[in-house]
């Protein structure tokens, strides 16, 4: 499973790395604390898992930030379709950053590249005009098994799309998340697996079924080469720890209380970030994309134990079992999703959730336009004043996001099994 994984994966990048435009080279993660995210796009973007596994990275990577995330998708749109919507539905939430996703409905047309061409760029200007950061992205893809850099049926208008907003977003200089060849090369690969990893509904379908919708583990793709092209930091912290003496080394965590009495090691560990979460049904992704490995390594090394076989406690919680030898090369702890390590991942989870459903009638509301007959003069001011009203509740689901983000320490038990 791991070689294989391996293997998708060096196909995939070799296409990732070719796309991904000059933009200087820097280093620095996009999100800064402050940032009032929107994730824009079709109804791709409406099933949420890419952002909100990007909500759920950046809050619980950094805690303390003040953050806001809106999902601003529209089922069936285009860019030239929403951007009658940009104002109601995208700029009132005064965004500072907005990740850009639209092209499936755009491409899927006779003429579809220029359409897409004559959308794309109004919409993006209009953020950049109101001082929002944009980062534009390709679309994915059809998931009908085409091979890498072979694009058949409306893939291949995706692809001079994709080629179009590297070089509009070159220009402009913003940054440009490929995901298109990213995910057309990655997913294609799947298809040659023993069991495919179920993309899309299609993957698995004998007969004609929705090959345009990714699921929850083509989403988590999605969130993954997102999250790479904007250097997103990939250690959540990082502790080491000599059994015999108690010196440690840490990154974003503390040691405290450490003893070492009667063969047990434990310890109290504080940390300053927690892993990001992803569901059970998104999880299926990690098959595909080295998501752990790359973007959520949460260490704990324990150097100097007699061999053995040892079981980890957190809290309460028997996190696994390891030997002396693995404590020593370090363990990921967030591979274990049930652990308390990742319990603010999963709060924040359900917390955005429930956010998802406080904003839902406030946008539908903003961009609702009367028929012709029905004359509404104060609808603007109507509009307002729901949308004011709505606001307080929507600000009290950003603070418990935030507050289920915060970290608790955690005591740590290593004890050798006989």
């Amino acid at each position: 499973m791991i070689g294989q994984t391996r293997a998708l994966w060096r196909v995939a990048v070799l296409f990732l790395w070719a796309s991904i435009p000059a933009t200087g080279g820097a280093a620095e993660f996009l999100f800064r604390d402050g940032d009032r995210g929107v994730v824009i796009g079709d109804s791709i973007t409406v099933q949420g898992d890419y952002g909100r596994h990007i909500e759920n990275f950046v809050r619980t990577r950094h805690p303390t930030w003040t953050l806001a995330f809106r999902n601003c998708g529209i089922n069936g749109h285009t860019a030239q379709m929403g951007m009658p919507y940009l104002d109601n539905d995208v700029l009132v939430w005064q965004p500072t950053v907005a990740i850009v996703n639209w092209g499936m409905n755009d491409g899927r047309r006779p003429e579809g590249v220029q359409y897409y061409k004559d959308g794309i760029v109004p919409f993006v200007e209009k953020l950049l005009a109101n001082k929002v950061r944009v980062v534009l992205c390709s679309n994915s893809p059809l998931d009908i098994g085409d091979e890498p850099s072979q694009f058949t049926d409306f893939n291949r208008h995706f692809d001079e799309m994709a080629k179009f907003a590297e070089s509009f977003a070159r220009a402009k200089g913003i940054p440009f998340v490929d995901q298109f060849h990213f995910c057309h090369a990655l997913w294609g690969e799947n298809r040659k697996r023993e069991t495919p990893v179920p993309v899309s509904d299609q993957t698995l379908a004998k007969h004609p079924s929705d090959y345009v919708h990714a699921r929850a583990p083509g989403q988590l793709t999605m969130a993954y080469i997102i999250l790479k092209t904007l250097n997103a930091p990939g250690e959540v912290s990082f502790a080491s720890v000599a059994a015999a003496s108690g010196q440690t080394e840490t990154r974003r965590c503390k040691i405290s209380e450490f003893r070492n009495e009667h063969g047990v090691l434990s310890f109290v560990r504080a940390d300053e970030a927690s892993p990001c979460f992803i569901d059970e049904i998104g999880a299926k992704g990690f098959d595909l994309v080295p998501f752990q490995d790359d973007l959520n390594r949460m260490t704990l090394q324990v150097t100097g134990q007699p061999p053995g076989r040892y079981e980890l406690k957190i809290d309460d919680f028997v996190h696994g079992q390891f030997t002396a030898q693995q404590l020593a090369d370090g363990i990921n702890l967030s591979l274990n999703r049930q652990s308390p390590v990742c319990a603010p991942g999963r709060h924040v989870d359900e917390a955005v959730r429930v956010q998802r459903g406080a904003t839902y009638i406030p946008r539908e509301n903003m961009r609702w336009v009367p028929p012709a007959w029905l004359k509404i003069p104060d609808l603007d001011q109507q509009k307002a004043v729901q949308f004011a009203a709505a606001l307080p509740a929507i600000q009290k689901n950003d603070l418990a996001i935030a507050q289920a983000a915060r970290p608790q320490p955690r005591r740590y038990e290593i004890r050798l099994l006989k």
